[in-house]
């Protein structure tokens, strides 16, 4: 009877603690699937109204499938990029470029969001410029503006900088004795502030020190520039002078190089008896005159036993000829180096020994094979030709 009593209680305590636990496991699946999400939701809900729209969504991602939460992810989305749009716009409006472009570019690609970071980064690299320019760093400043041209009024301050960049170049110049450079950069800023009065001044300058050097092409150039502002009259007809006396110089070294004797002595005694080296130049000449020059073969001979026979006479295109010239104190005979001694002169033509003996006219080769075997070359008869 006992045992019976006390079963029926064990049984009856285990039902009633399964209910039990039923209970509470429904209540907490109640909990968790009612009032989790709704309390969730309605936290969302505040933060959404607080505009803590990053904040609603974190939480709203937790119960997608209750109520409207997707929905309401989206309407937070939203508000998250009304309120970056907003202050963008208040930013920029503030000239606030850098703090406008960190949220620009975690926005997405809506409405003029593009449009509002490529002008934010040439608002800042405007504002670049501006400030290198401010240091008198024009050519940095010039470099940025150069790839904003179409920016605010960059194309404006862009000519302005540039003059102003090619202005202390042309100062930098001057003061480092670039003074050609200097007045090129003068010449081409035109009215640029005082560019006009400094490449005159420069030129002045440049122009009497290039004269007192002897330089007369270039001081004539730059004194031309300034004839009518300064008193250069007198230098500039010097110049002139000494530039006509060089050309008289240049011409009779050019006929001495090509053996003219004749004309050269010409020119050179139209030059100053103390111009360079003319008076040597006009003695040389007169000495040599019967020398240098061309020289043409008219007999040809050739050795047979020891002694010379005459072969032919050697007329138009079949006669060699010799041209004798100095140039640099040095004798050459048809291009060659020559050494003159004894009124022979000496020279190698790459083939053969040459002489040509200025007395008799007598000219002789010996090639390599005269030379190998030790015998006589070949040989001629020339004479100066006037």
């Amino acid at each position: 009877e006992n045992c019976k009593q006390r079963n029926k209680k064990i049984i009856f305590a285990t039902v009633i603690m399964g209910i039990c636990v039923g209970i509470i496991i429904g209540g907490y699946n109640f909990y968790k699937k009612a009032v989790v999400p709704r309390n969730v939701y309605e936290s969302a809900m505040h933060s959404i109204q607080s505009e803590d729209y990053e904040d609603a969504i974190e939480k709203l991602k937790t119960i997608t499938d209750y109520k409207d939460a997707a929905q309401q992810i989206e309407i937070a989305s939203e508000g998250i990029y009304e309120r970056d749009y907003s202050n963008t716009k208040k930013f920029i409006a503030e000239q606030k470029y850098s703090e406008a472009l960190e949220i620009l570019k975690q926005m997405e690609n809506r409405d003029n969001v593009n449009e509002l970071i490529i002008m934010c980064e040439n608002a800042l690299k405007y504002e670049e410029a501006v400030d290198l320019a401010k240091n008198d760093k024009y050519k940095e400043a010039i470099s940025i503006l150069e790839d904003i041209e179409d920016f605010k009024d960059s194309a404006n301050i862009l000519a302005q900088y540039r003059l102003e960049a090619d202005y202390l170049e042309a100062i930098i110049y001057a003061d480092t004795g670039s003074y050609e450079s200097a007045i090129l950069l003068f010449e081409n800023l035109d009215d640029y502030k005082d560019a006009k009065e400094r490449s005159a001044e420069l030129c002045y300058q440049f122009g009497i020190n290039e004269f007192e050097n002897q330089n007369y092409i270039n001081a004539k150039k730059y004194l031309e520039k300034v004839a009518d502002n300064k008193d250069v009259a007198g230098i500039l007809s010097e110049c002139e002078l000494q530039l006509s006396y060089a050309d008289l110089y240049s011409t009779a070294q050019s006929l001495l190089a090509a053996g003219n004797t004749r004309d050269a002595l010409n020119y050179l005694k139209q030059l100053p008896s103390d111009y360079k080296d003319g008076e040597e130049l006009i003695l040389f000449c007169d000495e040599y005159k019967d020398i240098l020059g061309t020289w043409v073969e008219y007999k040809s001979y050739f050795p047979v036993d020891g002694k010379w026979f005459l072969t032919e006479d050697v007329k138009g295109l079949r006669a060699s000829s010799y041209l004798v010239t100095w140039e640099a104190d040095q004798w050459y005979v048809n291009g060659y180096t020559a050494n003159f001694t004894n009124n022979v002169l000496r020279w190698s033509d790459g083939s053969g020994q040459c002489e040509l003996d200025v007395t008799t006219g007598e000219q002789t080769t010996k090639y390599e094979f005269h030379i190998k075997n030790n015998s006589e070359g070949s040989k001629s008869i020339c004479k100066k030709v006037e």
